[in-house]
């Protein structure tokens, strides 16, 4: 994970993400997120973790392919290529 400067984000680097297939993993459990690549643990997050299924913070999951067109975040759009996501299969349980 590297760090992406001002708040407490930080970014997992994928050299090969447009041409390999990835597993992403996220274990949420009391006090602690934990994120796998490919089954390896990558980093862990024990900071304000709310537990989970406790008032509105009952986890979920969200799935989404953006596109852009900004040279700074993604590249320039290009209107004329197609661009797919694939995602082969999604496990949660609570």
């Amino acid at each position: 994970f590297t760090s992406q400067g001002s708040g407490n984000d930080s970014y997992l680097t994928i050299s090969d993400l447009v041409s390999v297939f990835h597993y992403y993993g996220f274990i949420w459990s009391a006090g602690r997120i934990d994120f796998y690549l490919d089954g390896v643990l990558q980093g862990s997050d024990t900071s304000n973790i709310p537990t989970p299924g406790t008032g509105g913070d009952t986890p979920g999951i969200d799935i989404n392919h953006y596109s852009c067109n900004d040279a700074s975040w993604g590249g320039l759009a290009t209107t004329s290529t197609q661009r797919y996501s694939y995602c082969q299969s999604v496990k949660y349980w609570v």
